[in-house]
């Protein structure tokens, strides 16, 4: 676990998305950001051609953003976030060194798991958040929040019952050691997976067909068909099973009125529920 402390570019992204919850330090988590890029470029976890991938996908999150630009721009800038954008959530792209944090038994009757430091998607995704992100008061975050909570308890009851009739998922209740760390990088990857799958996505064609449901169902279910094939890795069933769990995601989002915190929320109501309760037969290592 040292080389998590010791991994700077981490506990700056980390404090820049803290500081974009408010909204008069939005410049400040922008250049944190600007820091940890740099730090991670400087130890050579991002190589020069993986450093190039970066900035250009900043670019099109910019141009994507500028409130001025043409709608054609706009959706360009859309196609090419979702098709660069999610090569990088998916770790197809190289020139990033990924850091493997650990892979170790958390139980006896546990499988293998693995926890990695992905800077391809972490420094993508976590820029979308950080231009994108609108805060919201305190109560209303606790709204958020809640709702959120309801939807990830609900999702974790209808996965478990479905995971564990097909053999998906087995019995495992254990609080490993490092439920800790785990759950600080696993909120993370949650919270930017739910700033492209969710908010990016659903955000666009929210403003690009406003009086259409059947459009927003359309980019739910379209979004959640990404976010399932970025599971492939894990088989065919944790794909079907992260399709589910896509649609809800999208859902909570909705139905909280846009806001990423209750998706975020539910997808880590889930992950925890799955990680603390039960383990993966077949999961054997992601990377």
């Amino acid at each position: 676990m040292e080389l998590l402390f010791t991994n700077y570019s981490f506990i700056l992204i980390t404090f820049s998305v803290i500081l974009r919850l408010f909204n008069k330090y939005k410049k400040l988590s922008i250049i944190t950001y600007a820091c940890a890029l740099g730090i991670a470029v400087g130890q050579n976890f991002i190589e020069p051609i993986g450093f190039a991938y970066i900035l250009t996908s900043i670019a099109a999150v910019f141009l994507f953003y500028h409130k001025k630009n043409h709608q054609f721009i706009k959706l360009a800038a859309f196609l090419f976030i979702v098709i660069f954008g999610y090569n990088l959530l998916s770790h197809r792209l190289s020139g990033f060194n990924n850091v493997q944090l650990l892979y170790e038994k958390l139980s006896e009757d546990s499988e293998y798991y693995s926890l990695w430091l992905n800077y391809d998607s972490t420094f993508f995704a976590s820029f979308i958040f950080l231009i994108a992100y609108n805060p919201i008061s305190f109560r209303s975050h606790l709204k958020s929040w809640f709702l959120g909570a309801a939807f990830g308890l609900l999702m974790a009851a209808i996965l478990s019952i479905i995971c564990l009739y097909y053999g998906i998922l087995r019995v495992d209740a254990t609080i490993p050691d490092i439920i800790w760390v785990w759950l600080w990088i696993m909120s993370l990857y949650a919270l930017f997976s739910e700033a492209f799958y969710r908010m990016f996505f659903i955000d666009f064609i929210k403003e690009l067909l406003p009086n259409s449901k059947y459009a927003l169902f359309g980019a739910v279910f379209i979004s959640s068909i990404l976010f399932a094939y970025s599971h492939m890795w894990a088989g065919i069933a944790f794909v079907y099973v992260s399709f589910l769990a896509g649609i809800v995601y999208g859902f909570s989002y909705i139905k909280s009125g846009y806001r990423i915190e209750s998706s975020t929320v539910t997808h880590i109501m889930v992950n925890v529920l799955h990680f603390i309760f039960f383990t993966y037969p077949f999961y054997v290592q992601s990377n």
